[in-house]
């Protein structure tokens, strides 16, 4: 994201996934490439800039009420 911004070029979120640590909490690094147990991922809802900090993003997705059973 950075390197995009730095450039000066756009980024396009497609897909947004929710993980459950299979069922222990974890602290993530920037190594991780991919979320420990993956639980649902659907398509993005919005990208939006936060109010709050330019340097921030808010990417929403939506959940439905059917799905779950995950912390």
């Amino acid at each position: 994201i950075a390197n995009a911004i730095a450039l000066g070029q756009t980024m396009q979120f497609k897909y947004m996934g929710i993980g459950d640590g299979d069922g222990a909490a974890y602290e993530p690094n920037e190594n991780q490439t991919e979320l420990r147990r993956e639980v649902y991922r659907a398509q993005v809802s919005s990208v939006t800039v936060s109010d709050a900090n330019i340097n921030q993003i808010r990417v929403s997705m939506m959940v439905p009420a059917d799905v779950g059973g995950f912390f």
